[in-house]
């Protein structure tokens, strides 16, 4: 196995996402926690937005609507979206691998992710901008694992399938990555990461 380009997954693989934690973080006072839970973080809005198909104005209208919220309430689900990207927290041993395999390697990051929120995280973590290309769900209107966003990577930066490896949190990812061609590593922890790496004589 050949590999020349390694490419990274953001949640759960560089930044831990703990949408409880955003919750209580952001919203300490609330009494809609668990409604955000269910009603965002976990409901196809958040996935739309990930995908770009749908306005964070829209989703806000919509939530609001079906449950009554008020104003303040609305408030409270714009700061959500606005600044879930300030609670993830950095995964530091991750982003130590990342910088080790970049001296040898072309490093991607293809990622789920809301626009402009992925470029706010940037800004704060400027490592992520350091990589060769990326690929964000909402920039390309395709989100994992559909086939085509990782075809849309390939074609983008010219890869071959062969010499990609993917390394992220969701099996279901992996497997869609596998039948383009591409290897995979589903991201256990850092240390399972570092030994799969290993045994691959990546590093």
């Amino acid at each position: 196995m050949q590999i020349t380009n390694i490419i990274f997954d953001v949640g759960n693989v560089l930044f831990s996402y703990n949408p409880k934690k955003i919750i209580n973080k952001l919203t300490p006072d609330s009494s809609y926690k668990s409604l955000y839970l269910d009603a965002l973080f976990s409901s196809h809005y958040w996935q739309q937005l990930d995908e770009g198909t749908i306005r964070k104005e829209d989703v806000i209208h919509e939530i609001s609507n079906t449950h009554n919220l008020s104003h303040n309430q609305k408030q409270e689900l714009n700061h959500l979206i606005d600044n879930f990207i300030y609670e993830l927290d950095l995964i530091h041993a991750t982003k130590d691998i990342f910088e080790q395999l970049q001296k040898r390697y072309k490093i991607f990051i293809l990622s789920n992710f809301q626009s402009p929120q992925f470029d706010r995280l940037a800004r704060e973590y400027p490592f992520l901008n350091s990589a060769d290309g990326k690929i964000i769900s909402a920039e390309v209107k395709l989100a994992k694992p559909n086939p085509a966003i990782y075809k849309c990577l390939l074609s983008t930066y010219k890869l071959n399938a062969e010499e990609c490896l993917f390394i992220d949190d969701l099996a279901a990812n992996i497997s869609a990555a596998k039948k383009q061609g591409i290897h995979g590593i589903i991201f256990q922890n850092e240390s399972q990461l570092l030994n799969e790496l290993q045994k691959l004589t990546l590093l």
